[in-house]
């Protein structure tokens, strides 16, 4: 799959003629679109799908995010069910 910049398509650009003279927009489009560089992009797992997330607490329970007041903390991180980290991993 490429992931392109939608936003910086013009389609004053989609001009192919095919081999019988006539305009071919199928391949006119499908050119255009492979042209686009692709966007750097990767796939996240978002806190309510998170195995380190507890609903309850609304909170990360991931030893590498102090989110707590466990281990001597002084605050506590609340994170919302659409957040992201670094440590995502998608339950089972």
């Amino acid at each position: 799959m490429r992931l392109i910049d939608l936003d910086k398509v013009d389609p004053s650009e989609i001009f192919v003629i095919g081999p019988m003279g006539q305009f071919d927009f199928e391949n006119a489009v499908k050119q255009l679109l492979y042209q686009q560089p692709i966007i750097d992009a990767v796939p996240v797992v978002r806190c309510r799908d998170c195995k380190w997330f507890d609903l309850y607490e609304m909170e990360c329970i991931n030893n590498a995010v102090s989110t707590d007041h466990e281990g001597g903390a002084s605050y506590s991180l609340n994170f919302d069910l659409d957040d992201f980290c670094s440590f995502g991993e998608r339950k089972e």
